[in-house]
């Protein structure tokens, strides 16, 4: 209720507090009509005065009771802050919104922020109409674009089912708009933690709350960095910097941070192996991640060459060479990957020992067909060639007396099992079975089994868990990738090793979104 509204209201209370009956009690007096009347009197007009005034008082005060009660509810639906929410890319703004998700205020933090508001006035907005402009101004002015993609969301409320539905509620709607001919966005999202160190640091180096967080979780993680240190970095930089190393945060991600600006990973790789004289097959356990060092973002490039390791950090702007350093490398980690150029001769001695050993508890001396007779013996059972076989797996075991090898294999839309003599190449046992997924994990087709949809390759998942990773193919072990679905979505769950990694994929299959990712030391 407006000041004006309640004055009147007064007003009107003061006029009709007690009924307006003076002029017929002085009549009834001249005119002697008093039969029946007791005549006070109250000393004059004065005191007939104060009574009026103490009634209108006693009515004045109900009135604002009731009214007060209104006032109050009134302010409180449409006046009291109940949400703020922070949008940073490099400008920050901050908006104020009522219960009603009505905008209060929009305060620019910086001048980039001013600029994107302008001259806009959002008060009476709905946040939805706010949000919208704002992000179509900083679309315009150039601060979202495909070499800095990134924006993070805050929400601040006292009711957390509330904030916590709205973040949702913000996070999809900007990732929606952020999807655009040109570009795909980042969309970083949280609900404010109430800390007071987050707020603090929020004043002292004038960036939101939301940002102070984000920031202050990064440092935690990563104890090298200061928050003066990282604070003045774009949320595209802050993005990138989380999605390269072991950091987590509370901030929910969508989307893949741009690193368009930059020399890229492959181009940094090759600076290093040139510096140090190599080439890419000569160095193994090839990790890349980016950071910020010496007031730069950077690529740091690690491998392995010759019993030694390198450290390199390269510029991610000019792809200057920073810091480099060269240590001889002798424990464990050299050996797991001297142990992986050995593997495939382990792996026949096992055979022969295996074998070996089957000769001797069946008491002959008999020759073994080779894998390569067997796998041929299951193709040209099956009608296929090996160029179109794939996931190709070939067992020696002893079962019932006999020596066999199972061969397992997948080829157009059907999966092929096989159990054949090792001594004999009979063809003790086969199966075959459907399954069109198949097409789509071996590169075949593209189209979802049902015809529906458009599926990225699994080769491009590949690539994209590889990329976001920072590792290269030829520095991967155990891969594995399968086609999964759950609660109506299609993705790719792409596990691999590299280094002292494990690291697991979840990648939607026709967008190529990263849903989750994960990264840990291997055991």
């Amino acid at each position: 209720m407006r000041n004006e509204e309640l004055h009147a209201k007064i007003k009107i209370a003061f006029e009709h507090a007690a009924p307006d009956v003076l002029d017929t009690v002085l009549s009834d007096i001249a005119s002697g009509n008093t039969e029946n009347k007791q005549i006070i009197v109250m000393g004059g007009q004065k005191n007939m005065k104060n009574t009026i005034r103490n009634l209108t008082a006693i009515a004045a005060a109900a009135v604002l009771l009731v009214g007060g009660g209104a006032g109050f509810a009134v302010y409180n639906n449409n006046y009291k802050v109940a949400s703020t929410i922070s949008l940073d890319v490099n400008p920050s703004v901050e908006i104020t919104a009522n219960k009603k998700e009505d905008v209060l205020a929009v305060t620019a933090l910086n001048d980039d922020g001013r600029k994107i508001i302008g001259d806009m006035d959002f008060s009476g907005s709905s946040i939805d109409v706010t949000v919208n402009a704002l992000i179509g101004s900083m679309l315009r002015e150039g601060y979202l674009s495909d070499l800095a993609n990134s924006i993070l969301i805050s929400v601040d409320d006292a009711d957390a089912a509330r904030g916590a539905a709205l973040q949702k509620k913000l996070a999809d709607d900007i990732n929606t708009i952020l999807q655009t001919n040109s570009f795909d966005g980042a969309v970083l999202s949280q609900t404010i933690v109430k800390d007071s160190d987050a707020w603090t640091l929020a004043e002292e180096y004038g960036i939101t709350a939301g940002k102070a967080q984000l920031v202050n979780e990064i440092v935690a993680g990563n104890p090298v960095h200061t928050f003066e240190e990282l604070a003045p970095l774009s949320i595209n930089e802050l993005n990138l910097l989380t999605a390269g190393s072991a950091v987590t945060t509370t901030a929910e991600s969508v989307g893949q941070a741009s690193d368009k600006a930059y020399i890229g990973t492959e181009r940094a790789k090759e600076i290093a192996f040139e510096h140090a004289g190599f080439t890419a097959a000569d160095v193994v356990g090839i990790q890349v991640e980016m950071d910020y060092e010496h007031g730069v973002m950077v690529y740091e490039v690690d491998f392995y060459a010759d019993a030694y390791e390198y450290d390199y950090d390269i510029n991610a702007e000019t792809g200057e060479i920073v810091k480099n350093d060269k240590e001889f490398e002798d424990d464990a980690w050299f050996n797991q990957y001297e142990q992986k150029m050995v593997k495939e001769s382990q792996k026949e001695e096992r055979l022969q020992n295996e074998q070996a050993s089957v000769r001797q508890e069946q008491g002959t001396s008999a020759d073994y067909l080779t894998p390569d007779d067997v796998k041929k013996i299951a193709f040209d059972h099956a009608g296929v060639t090996a160029d179109t076989v794939f996931d190709l797996e070939t067992e020696f075991d002893y079962d019932n007396g006999r020596a066999e090898y199972e061969v397992d294999f997948e080829s157009g839309e059907f999966d092929y099992d096989y159990d054949i003599d090792a001594v004999t190449g009979e063809v003790i046992k086969n199966n075959k079975k459907s399954d069109p997924e198949n097409l789509i994990e071996n590169g075949l087709s593209t189209t979802s089994p049902d015809g529906t949809a458009e599926y990225i390759s699994a080769d491009r998942a590949k690539e994209i868990a590889l990329s976001h990773a920072g590792v290269a193919e030829t520095n991967v072990f155990d891969y594995d990738c399968e086609l999964e679905h759950e609660k109506g979505r299609a993705f790719y769950e792409v596990d691999f090793e590299s280094m002292n990694y494990e690291h697991e994929y979840d990648i939607d299959a026709v967008t190529g979104e990263i849903i989750r990712s994960d990264k840990e030391i291997r055991d």
